[in-house]
């Protein structure tokens, strides 16, 4: 009976000790898997251009083949086939723009932006923005035509990223019906840029929360809910503002104020 015994125990005291060594050996895969985990967040928030790298061209690839299936390079699509498609790349290039959404917000946050100053026409750029909008999206958008230039030293590129987003915002909340007007001008404060439209509007819990992070409002359109925040801090980046003024079912005014270039050589002459 001893032999019996003791044979139990040594059974026991095997199975112990494996478990216990494969349980050192998962900890020990675990910890590895947190440091790999951990270094690679760090490297993402130093160099955000890995991040940028990562996302953007899995979906560049995605929607380049996308639309040459769109455009029946390899074989005629039927409606469905062509739905389909369609659905993949519009919803790839939101993927895209929400990447580059996060990737700015990010960036901006670790004051890693350095503004790429340049002097430019903002009048003009307003037309190459709505005449690209109005190529892609089933909006009414206007300008108007007959205007002078409007000077002003600032990082086009994100200029353009951020009144892209605001008139985005309004063809997604307006509503299909509405119509868009971007109205550029000159007073005193310096390059203001009104987007107006006669749509929903907005209610007033809304237009408080409108420039927080991943705050959608009564749009059905998808989107992470990052462009107004972006727009907000890439406006504060130029020493400009933005205001709001909106009323449910009366539709809804933004008013970008950014400096001049005459009126940042008055301030400057005025230091």
């Amino acid at each position: 009976m001893s032999w019996v015994i003791a044979g139990i125990c040594a059974l026991l005291s095997g199975i112990a000790g494996g478990y216990a060594l494969y349980w050192r050996r998962e900890t020990r895969k675990r910890k590895t898997e947190l440091q790999w985990l951990q270094e690679a967040h760090q490297n993402y928030t130093r160099n955000p251009s890995i991040l940028a790298h990562e996302i953007r061209s899995p979906l560049t690839v995605l929607i380049g083949n996308s639309e040459l299936l769109r455009d029946e390079t390899f074989g005629e699509l039927n409606e469905r086939q062509a739905e389909l498609v369609s659905r993949i790349e519009t919803n790839a290039k939101l993927l895209r723009d929400m990447a580059e959404d996060f990737l700015t917000a990010s960036r901006i946050d670790a004051e890693l932006f350095e503004l790429k100053l340049e002097t430019f026409d903002a009048v003009s750029l307003i037309r190459q923005i709505t005449t690209d909008l109005l190529s892609v999206q089933n909006a009414s958008i206007s300008t108007n035509r007959k205007l002078l230039p409007i000077w002003i030293e600032a990082d086009k590129r994100l200029i353009r990223q951020a009144l892209t987003n605001l008139i985005n915002n309004a063809i997604k909340h307006a509503g299909t019906d509405a119509h868009i007007k971007v109205k550029p001008y000159r007073n005193a404060e310096g390059c203001v840029i009104d987007i107006i439209d006669n749509g929903a509007g907005m209610t007033e819990i809304e237009l408080a929360r409108i420039f927080h992070p991943y705050v959608t409002g009564s749009s059905t359109q998808p989107g992470a809910g990052l462009g107004m925040m972006i727009t907000q801090k890439i406006i504060a980046l130029h020493q400009g503002r933005i205001q709001v003024d909106s009323v449910a079912e009366h539709g809804t005014r933004m008013r970008v104020i950014l400096p001049d270039i005459d009126a940042k050589e008055e301030t400057d002459d005025d230091l």
